[in-house]
């Protein structure tokens, strides 16, 4: 899967109309995301300094959540 099948939350909340609230419930949700994080459909980063977690999604994840894309 390249480089162009990733996106960032914010585009994952464009392309599928999803908002915010919505895709970061289901990524703060540990027992959900694992197996996504183990099949490298999606990635984190957790920040040592402010404890932010910044998030890299597929389009497989988003597609496997939301459906086609909205736009």
């Amino acid at each position: 899967m390249g480089i162009d099948r990733y996106m960032t939350i914010a585009e994952a909340i464009y392309y599928w109309d999803v908002s915010k609230y919505k895709l970061n419930k289901r990524l703060q949700d540990d027992e959900f995301i694992m197996p996504y994080v183990e099949e490298k459909l999606v990635k984190f980063f957790d920040h040592p300094e402010n404890n932010k977690r910044h998030w890299i999604i597929s389009q497989t994840a988003m597609e496997h959540w939301y459906g086609q894309k909205k736009r």
